[in-house]
């Protein structure tokens, strides 16, 4: 019988103890489990809000060079008048496309498409000084474009 009471309490005991160790193997699966996700979450939120910064400097970086160059080729009057048609032609995307026209000026050409910023501006300066005049300080006179572009309703 001492045998068998031993036998007993062994084999009760080894559950208790087989129960507990298991209880700490799921406390700690369940801890790096937590863990996991809230990296991951993390990761998740960082990456979110990275790619947003990103975005929304991207349309930024991409406008400076343009509006450098405009602001060195051009008198201030002009180039408020340009920012303005490049604002509302294309929200100063090199890669804006609508329709059969491309680019920061919405230019009809296929020669625009996947062209660097001052391809752009240059073609456009050719355009605009053959279509609406030049200023007195030989510039295009964007402002004639502007307006022409509002009576037509187009901006």
């Amino acid at each position: 019988m001492a045998t068998r009471k031993g036998l007993d309490s062994m084999v009760y005991d080894e559950p208790v103890q087989h129960k507990k160790s298991l209880k700490k193997e799921n406390d700690l699966s369940l801890d790096k489990t937590i863990k996991r996700l809230i990296n991951r979450k993390t990761g998740i939120i960082f990456l979110v809000g990275y790619l947003c910064l990103v975005s929304a400097h991207t349309s930024e970086a991409q406008s400076m060079p343009l509006k450098a160059l405009a602001n060195k080729q051009l008198t201030d009057t002009q180039y408020k008048c340009h920012n303005a048609i490049v604002y509302k032609e294309s929200r100063w995307k090199i890669d804006a496309v609508n329709g059969s026209h491309h680019g920061y000026y919405q230019g009809r050409s296929k020669a625009l498409i996947g062209k660097p910023y001052d391809y752009q501006f240059y073609w456009y300066w050719y355009y605009v000084t053959n279509r609406y005049g030049v200023t007195e300080y030989d510039e295009p006179n964007y402002c004639n474009a502007l307006h022409h572009l509002r009576t037509k309703g187009w901006q």
